[in-house]
């Protein structure tokens, strides 16, 4: 029992001597701190503006769809009423496949 115990531990100690040679050839070069900080600074500012830009978009989209909707509804309501049962099957359609796309709803 001490003989592997023994053996064990002199197999560990020629590992990390084996493992500190070669530490000692191949030095690894760390980044300094500046360059991360750099980076992360530059993708926070990218990502804000990205941001910024897709909210503008949607709020556009979002005001043209709203004015549609109210001047649809104010003159011909009769025509919104009517648009309404394929823009729900619409949506329902497009909700059923984008979902089976990506394999929530797929059963096999």
């Amino acid at each position: 029992m001490k003989e592997n115990s023994d053996s064990a531990n002199n197999l560990e100690d020629k590992l990390k001597e084996s493992l500190s040679q070669i530490e000692k050839y191949e030095e690894v070069s760390v980044p300094d701190l500046a360059f991360f900080e750099q980076m992360v600074a530059e993708e926070t500012s990218r990502n804000k503006r990205q941001l910024a830009k897709e909210l503008a978009l949607f709020g556009v989209i979002a005001a043209a769809v709203l004015f549609c909707v109210a001047a649809m509804l104010i003159r011909l309501p009769s025509v919104f009423v009517i648009l309404q049962a394929p823009v729900l099957i619409g949506a329902i359609l497009f909700l059923y496949k984008h979902h089976r796309k990506e394999g929530e709803w797929n059963d096999t």
